[in-house]
């Protein structure tokens, strides 16, 4: 995480503030009774203490700065709110998981123009990146920027250039985080502010670390530590983080003794705060486990545990994804299934990642479990969590990842059962041939038909799909939808999930007809499902598994195009699958001048013809969504006149008409955004749809 150092709001610009406080005090003191008086020296003691505050934060004293705004913010005085607020900038890791004080900080926020505001504001988009709430922090941001750019305060657009650029790092923009470091810098030049140059030389360090470009990362750090060191009375914890980080940096690059002499340079270094210790012991446990030194990395893991902040869920993965790294490094495989330690941290550690979102903890628990998988030959498990970790991957831009990740989808064998077949026969009848016996419609369509039919060879039921005969299509009709047929195999062939019905084989008939065999799922469709299932609750938990089921599909490079109710079926065991991607396009071609979709389901741009990209799946899913909760179909707002609907595309929120009495509150701005007109005003991925499902409250 990004270490955030901020000035106080007093230190910034408010001196003279400070000055004619103290005089006023003073001048009350003159002519005021003995219990007046006692009163007036409180506030003239806060106001001294906020003062000193501001030198500590100046001179890097953080440990000062905090103890002296603490002082103040007991003492409950005028300048309390203020306090209070620098506590939270000076470390947002206590406060981001304290809800209350996330309430507090918005009602600070509300009094616009206000200096207090303003560093609310700051505060509240520090915290909500740490929760991963992006488009609040962003929104918070801005609006602090707005108002330092009004007063042009040097100062604070300076270090909330440094949040931006973190946000857009925890988002994998990574083009413009450089920007606004780059931005930032040239703010800090400008006022000879060598901690804070320092500072964002740190964050460049971190943004070159996480794009694995080591090379420059070690120089930013460098650099950064070589001026820190050099100005007089700052804390050594400091320091001691910047080596930490150059630690990490060597351990990555596979420099294994430089990454523990930064380490035990640290560690000499370090303060008297836990949270550093962890740290140091964590990363000392992990040098020894890449190479290999069990007993050692077992110490370091035992002391970094003594040490473990209570209520703290970021130490708590992180201890937990090293323990498990350590374990599977001890046990074999059959001895990690028969310990019930690594299975209770495994689900435990799940658990976090569901509730917390930390990219770099994440995509290495999905590395370790693709690789525990593989071990014990679940190729299909192996290969899920493999895909899993490059789609975090690419979208946190985490790229120092990106050559294991693909070392081992080179190196690893994965066993695939697709099957290319020539002139099998079709019937209703059993026959001597092999082939498919045919038990029942499931559907049809514009293509053909589809049948429940019992596979002779294989000896299991399949869904088969049959293309209509040369009397019912032309030659370039037939050509295009057996050309649809084998992208939509292709398409399912690259994914290997349960959630994903799987190709079995494709083919002609012995008539010379095209075919395609999927996986039979047993149960219903969700068209029937959600006519039992009502309580909204569960309709949201159904909601994040069709869209999980989703994202195997778009990490894949692959859009879907016709997500609807009638192409997911519930299975058995009550989870959703989906069953058809038979307008599937891969995201890398692009789209047809024809219309492909299903009217009530298909997004604006693809009625237009537009190119269009994942975003348009997450509309269809917006109004499965709201098909589901509304209990009623959407209707999409349409008109033949093209200058009517450019208006429509301008003024309306929303692709559907959505009535906002069958939804509750609390789902209106979801399902809303998922269904909005303009591909960029709904969620960016199925990521950010799954994490504001998990929030909802109903």
């Amino acid at each position: 995480m990004t270490r955030y150092t901020r000035m106080s709001v007093f230190a910034e610009c408010s001196e003279s503030q400070i000055k004619q406080l103290l005089e006023s005090g003073r001048l009350l003191i003159q002519s005021s009774t003995d219990e007046q008086i006692i009163e007036h020296e409180k506030l003239l003691s806060s106001a001294s203490k906020y003062e000193q505050a501001a030198i500590a934060l100046i001179l890097g004293k953080l440990q000062k700065a905090k103890l002296l705004f603490q002082q103040v913010v007991e003492e409950s005085s005028e300048t309390a709110d203020y306090a209070w607020v620098e506590l939270v900038l000076l470390d947002p890791m206590e406060y981001h998981l304290d809800q209350s004080a996330i309430k507090k900080l918005r009602s600070f926020s509300k009094n616009s123009g206000s200096r207090l505001s303003a560093r609310a504001l700051h505060a509240l988009s520090i915290l909500y990146l740490w929760n991963g709430l992006y488009a609040k922090a962003f929104d918070a941001a801005l609006s602090c920027m707005e108002y330092y750019q009004a007063k042009n305060e040097v100062q604070g657009k300076a270090f909330i250039s440094d949040t931006m650029g973190s946000l857009c790092v925890s988002i994998g923009d990574s083009d413009r985080a450089l920007l606004y470091y780059t931005q930032s810098l040239a703010f800090k030049f400008k006022l000879k502010d060598d901690l804070g140059v320092a500072l964002t030389l740190g964050n460049l360090a971190r943004l070159c670390f996480q794009l694995g470009r080591f090379s420059q990362a070690r120089e930013f750090a460098l650099q950064d530590l070589s001026i820190i060191s050099t100005v007089e009375n700052v804390e050594l914890s400091k320091q001691s983080m910047l080596m930490n980080l150059l630690a990490r940096i060597e351990l990555a690059d596979n420099n294994f003794s430089q990454a523990e002499f930064w380490l035990s340079k640290a560690s000499d270094n370090i303060g008297s705060t836990n949270k550093k210790d962890f740290f140091i012991l964590k990363d000392l446990a992990l040098v020894n486990l890449a190479q290999h030194k069990l007993e050692k990395a077992h110490d370091y893991l035992e002391e970094a545990k003594k040490v473990l902040p209570e209520a703290s869920a970021y130490h708590e993965m992180w201890w937990k994804l090293v323990r498990l790294t350590y374990l599977f490094a001890q046990l074999s495989g059959p001895q990690r299934i028969q310990s019930s330690e690594y299975t209770e941290l495994m689900l435990s550690l799940d658990e976090l990642i569901q509730l917390h979102s930390i990219p770099e903890v994440t995509i290495q628990f999905y590395l370790l479990k693709a690789k525990d998988s593989y071990v014990l030959n679940q190729s299909a498990d192996a290969r899920d969590f493999l895909l899993l970790a490059n789609k975090l991957m690419k979208h946190s831009q985490q790229l120092r990842f990106q050559a294991e990740i693909q070392k081992y989808m080179m190196e690893w064998e994965f066993s695939e059962s697709i099957t290319e077949e020539v002139a099998k026969a079709i019937d209703t009848q059993v026959t001597n041939e092999s082939g498919y016996i045919i038990r029942k419609s499931l559907g049809e369509g514009g293509f053909g038909t589809v049948s429940l039919a019992w596979d002779v060879e294989r000896e299991q039921n399949v869904a088969l799909k049959q293309f209509k005969s040369n009397a019912q299509l032309t030659k370039k009709e037939q050509d295009r939808l057996w050309h649809q047929a084998r992208i939509e195999f292709e398409a399912a062939a690259r994914i290997n999930s349960p959630s994903i019905a799987k190709p079995i084989a494709i083919g002609h008939d012995s008539f010379g007809l095209p075919y395609v065999v999927h996986q039979y799922i047993e149960g219903q469709k969700l068209t029937q499902f959600m006519q039992a299932i009502t309580d909204n609750a569960s309709i949201v938990q159904y909601m994040i598994q069709i869209a999980q089921a989703m994202e195997f599909i778009h990490a894949e490079g692959i859009i879907h195009r016709d997500l609807k109710p009638d192409n997911i079926m519930i299975n058995a065991s009550g989870s959703p699958v989906i069953i058809d991607l038979g307008i599937a396009l891969f995201s890398h071609f692009k789209s047809s001048a024809s219309i492909a979709g299903t009217e009530n389901y298909m997004a604006p741009e693809q009625k237009l013809s537009l190119e269009i990209d994942q975003r348009a799946d997450i509309y269809s899913l917006g109004c499965i969504f709201y098909q589901w909760i509304a209990k009623t179909l959407p209707e999409a707002i349409t008109n033949n006149d093209s200058s009517l609907l450019d208006k429509i595309i301008r003024k309306q929120k929303t692709g559907i008409n959505i009535n906002t009495t069958e939804i509750p509150s609390g789902l209106i701005e979801l399902i809303s955004s998922m269904v909005a007109v303009k591909p960029e005003n709904r969620p960016g991925n199925l990521e950010d749809c799954i994490t504001q499902m998990r929030r909802l409250k109903l």
